[in-house]
């Protein structure tokens, strides 16, 4: 039998962060912009369930299209995090302004659709 704590755990899909006792849910770390960090080979599962935990989340309230970037970037999908990029431009979301610098989009910059949209940032 698992404790009470241990059932909402599972219900809020919630994870530790680090050694000190402080847990997250699925849809916290993709809004905190760290679901990338599970993008990894040996994470694709984790970082999977975090991707649907944010599409259910979705569907009943507001998700900042950086959280959907941000995961489809580690995740290797350069066109969803192309389109969710767009998406964060169309909302004006401050992350854009740092399109150039952040190094958490290395991975999209060769590609003809992110040029276009450093260019409709009109930054100096």
């Amino acid at each position: 039998m698992t404790n009470d704590g241990d059932s909402l755990d599972r219900m809020l899909n919630t994870r530790q962060l680090g050694s000190q006792g402080l847990t997250v849910s699925s849809l916290g770390l993709g809004l905190m912009g760290m679901s990338h960090a599970y993008g990894t080979p040996d994470q694709r599962d984790e970082a999977e369930s975090i991707l649907a935990s944010l599409e259910a989340h979705a569907k009943v309230g507001y998700v900042s299209p950086v959280a959907f970037a941000t995961i489809h970037v580690g995740l290797g999908n350069i066109e969803r995090t192309l389109d969710w990029a767009e998406r964060a431009l169309d909302d004006r979301r401050g992350w854009v302004a740092y399109l150039r610098v952040n190094p958490l989009l290395d991975p999209v910059r060769s590609h003809p659709r992110y040029d276009a949209l450093v260019q409709r940032l009109n930054l100096p």
